[in-house]
């Protein structure tokens, strides 16, 4: 039977129909979005001749995570995406579209753009491992992809680079770390099996109205459990966009990157800023204009692997990766070198780690170190502590 789900994308326009008229900070402000916050969703069936079929359906609230855009100079922003919701039952026999109302909001979704239909077979049409044997292969999914042996050049092209990074470039991960390419061929020109977008105009800034590149990844992780069980990994795009976004915490979704870029800017960052959420690290950037909903979800926010609540370095989760550079025991910004990341300036000084401020979406939140790939993609790596919990993850 064929699952119905009201795609994030349609919820996504409900939600931008409600702030029509509102300005950012009475939408963003407590009360307002407490308000939609709770609004219930409904819905209702209607045939062709636009009769009422069935009652009214109550759904879930709207869920929304960020879900991140990228600037040619390193920078990243995010914006909120709403989460795809599952309708309960079958499709009703005449019914022709569905009616969504959140509030004083309607909006109207035609039925066939509801069903879900897994096209995707069992297993993938091909498999490969680009390099030689290891004993951990991180999974690559085609999506978008006609071609197998183009998709498995990206990858490969992919593999080489990352084995060339930090930490993956050194004896504890060199010698076990590959990558599997699972080729899917995508179910027509320019078609996703997830919904991605992959076709559009290439938009190089970050910031309101930046396309947020990614499918449903409900059901990109259905499949990797399905298939691979603990539902981590990449879908590479083969998209005309450029970008990517990760798995929000618990950071239970697959990773997401597309193969085009813009001018100066490599692709192969942007996949490997989102494969770090899907091991598990945070992000440690700041959104100077955080929505509220971000907030509210963030408050039960303690610590991460790369991103803490705690000032105090000696209570931070990475507290036995300690190298202070100061009498503060903090690192300070005096301290950048020429690499972007914080060193230790006696002699044989290592890179700083303590915790600073801004990490999380927010200054509250303090950060291992000065610069990181989870921080910038200017930056030229990970931070230390970023690379031992990949490290650690990875073994």
């Amino acid at each position: 039977m064929a699952k119905l789900t009201i795609p994030g994308t349609a919820l996504d326009a409900l939600s931008r129909s409600a702030q029509i008229g509102v300005s950012a900070s009475e939408w963003q402000s407590s009360e307002m979005f407490e308000r939609a916050r709770v609004e219930s969703l409904r819905a209702l069936w209607f045939d062709g001749e636009g009769r009422q079929i069935g009652e009214e359906v109550a759904l879930e609230p709207i869920t929304f995570d960020l879900a991140e855009g990228f600037a040619p100079d390193g920078r990243i922003g995010a914006e909120p995406v709403a989460r795809d919701i599952d309708l309960r039952g079958e499709l009703p026999p005449a019914a022709e579209h569905l009616m969504l109302q959140w509030g004083a909001e309607r909006l109207t979704v035609r039925a066939e753009e509801l069903v879900r239909a897994d096209g995707m077979p069992g297993a993938p049409l091909r498999r490969k491992f680009p390099d030689e044997a290891r004993s951990f292969y991180y999974p690559v999914i085609s999506d978008g992809f006609l071609d197998a042996e183009t998709f498995f050049a990206h990858v490969a092209d992919l593999t080489g680079w990352m084995r060339e990074q930090q930490p993956f470039d050194g004896a504890e991960l060199e010698p076990v770390f590959g990558m599997e390419a699972l080729f899917w061929a995508a179910p027509g020109e320019a078609k996703s099996h997830f919904g991605a977008p992959l076709t559009g105009d290439m938009i190089c800034a970050v910031g309101v109205g930046t396309p947020v590149l990614l499918g449903s990844r409900e059901d990109a992780a259905r499949k990797l459990r399905a298939f691979l069980l603990d539902g981590q990994g990449l879908i590479l795009m083969n998209s005309s966009q450029r970008g990517g976004a990760g798995g929000s915490a618990p950071h239970d979704f697959p990773a997401w990157a597309s193969i085009n870029a813009c001018p100066g800017e490599d692709w192969r960052r942007i996949a490997l800023h989102e494969i770090g959420h899907s091991l598990g690290l945070e992000d440690e950037y700041v959104l100077p204009d955080l929505p509220v909903y971000a907030t509210w979800r963030d408050m039960a926010f303690d610590s991460g692997a790369n991103a803490t609540s705690k000032a105090n370095p000696g209570k931070a989760p990475w507290k036995t990766q300690l190298n202070l550079g100061d009498d503060e025991g903090r690192p300070t910004v005096s301290h950048a070198d020429q690499d972007g990341g914080w060193v230790d300036p006696r002699p044989g000084g290592k890179p700083l780690v303590g915790t600073v401020a801004g990490a999380h979406y927010h200054e509250k939140y303090f950060r291992p170190s000065g610069d990181c790939l989870m921080r910038s993609l200017a930056a030229p790596h990970f931070c230390p502590v970023c690379q031992r919990h990949i490290v650690d993850k990875l073994r």
